[in-house]
This record gives C-alpha cells, sequence and structure tokens, in this order.
C-alpha cells in the first residue's frame, strides 16, 4: 500500500507535519518545519489541532508506511524562541514532536503489524492521521477480520480533536495474553469493567474470578450467575493439586 491510497478525500499534503529528524530505539522525533503548521484548522468535517499531543500520525518511509502516536510537543529552551513567539514570530520558531511507533505495514503488505526491529529514516515525511489510517490500523488487531459480531464499542481513540470510537470482535481480545497494569485509581477496573459489559450485553459468554467481590456489586443476578466457593459452588478435594 501507499500513503496516497488512504489520503481520498483531501491531499496529504493538507496534513503535514514535518520530517523526521532524531530516531531513538523506542521512539522519533519530528522537526515542524515552523510554527504556523502548528495552527487550528479545519478540513470538511475534521477539525485539527496539531499544536497539542495524544494523536496519530503516519510517516511515509522507504520501507513502508509507520504509524505512531505523539506523547510529547515543545518548543527548545530559550529566551530567543519565547520572544520571537511573544512577539508574533511564529515562522520562525521550530517545534520538535516526539513520536511513538505502534505499527508497521511493509512495502507489499496490506495491514499493520508490530514495527519489531524496523523503524523510519532521518527525513522520512510525517503527516497527521486521518480516519481511514485510524480504522485501518484498528481493524490490522483483529485476530480474524469478520469471523464474529463486533462488541459494542467500549473505549476511543484520539483522531485530532475529536474522539474515534473503536470495538472488536472478542476473539480479538482473549485470543491472546492481555495484561491491564496501573496504579491505584488508574482506571483497571473500569476498563476491566467496560470490557465485560459489552460482553454481556452481547450475551457472550464470560467466566469472571472474583475474590474480592468488586465485580460480582456492579452486576445484578438477572445479568449474571453468581456462585461462592464453598457456599454455592465446590471443588473436591481429591481434584486439587496443591495444599
Amino acid at each position: 500500500m501507499r500513503i496516497e491510497d488512504f489520503y481520498d478525500e483531501l491531499d496529504k499534503s493538507n496534513f503535514y507535519l514535518g520530517m523526521v529528524s532524531k530516531v531513538y530505539r523506542s521512539n522519533i522525533v519530528i522537526q515542524v518545519e515552523n510554527l504556523t503548521l502548528l495552527a487550528f484548522k479545519k478540513l470538511k468535517n475534521i477539525a485539527i489541532i496539531p499544536n497539542t499531543i495524544n494523536y496519530f500520525v503516519a510517516i511515509d518511509s522507504n520501507d513502508g508506511i509507520y504509524f505512531g502516536e505523539l506523547f510529547q510537543s515543545k518548543i527548545q529552551n530559550g529566551v530567543n524562541s519565547h520572544e520571537m513567539v511573544a512577539k508574533g514570530f511564529q515562522e520562525n520558531v521550530y517545534p520538535e514532536l516526539n513520536i511513538d511507533i505502534l505499527g508497521f505495514i511493509p512495502i507489499g503488505d496490506k495491514f499493520f503489524k508490530l514495527p519489531g526491529t524496523h523503524t523510519v529514516g532521518l527525513t522520512d515525511k510525517v503527516y497527521i492521521a486521518d480516519r481511514n489510517i485510524i480504522e485501518h490500523f484498528v481493524s490490522s488487531i483483529e485476530v480474524k477480520p469478520n469471523s464474529e459480531k463486533k462488541l459494542s464499542s467500549f473505549s476511543n481513540l484520539s483522531l485530532n480533536s475529536q474522539n474515534y470510537p473503536i470495538s472488536f470482535q472478542p476473539r480479538t481480545l482473549f485470543d491472546r495474553h492481555l495484561l491491564t497494569i496501573g496504579t491505584t485509581n488508574s482506571g483497571k477496573s473500569t476498563s476491566a469493567l467496560s470490557i465485560l459489559d459489552k460482553l454481556i450485553s452481547n450475551n457472550i459468554r464470560t467466566l469472571i474470578i472474583d475474590p474480592t467481590g468488586e465485580y460480582s456489586l456492579s452486576f445484578s443476578e438477572d445479568e449474571v450467575d453468581k456462585y461462592v466457593l464453598g457456599e454455592k459452588a465446590f471443588v473436591p478435594v481429591s481434584e486439587l493439586s496443591m495444599q
């Protein structure tokens, strides 16, 4: 696939950000060519606000197309930079954008895969990802596309200034290992409950082992069958392999 295949409604030049200026093992840096490129603009129904973070980009490279997420945006420290911005000479200020690489379509392939040891090259051109690229990235995650009915949407991806709802087939979530980590009150249980709620509302058979009772309180007896070990559920001692 070529990057032009995704920008079918508007030319990709409308989404151009800049070029890759630094390549690290875990991320890359984009040199924006001037600050006017970071100004808010609206193209058809798409509102583009590229002077912030948490949006997606596409990188046109010699060995394929890369998909990444912007996690840091900064102007180099210095009195001159701040003075130029304050005096209205934004076009002379050159911001740097830091990006995590999330996916990669090699030349000749159709779907995104994990980049592995592949990475972009210096001076590769970078564009704000439009809806087509984001939808293609999400569909690339599916284990076997169109083999099951998708769950209702339980999460969002950022699409410039908007949220793009996503949904997956159950096998995409559970045919591979899934681990949720985070500090206390960071949303682990809420995320898990959101997925479980969609599974149950879509009549997907689910087994929840709940030692603290946290999830049991979130669903009624009409939604799930609840069993308490030693009260409604029993395990024969002869079937246990450890004390």
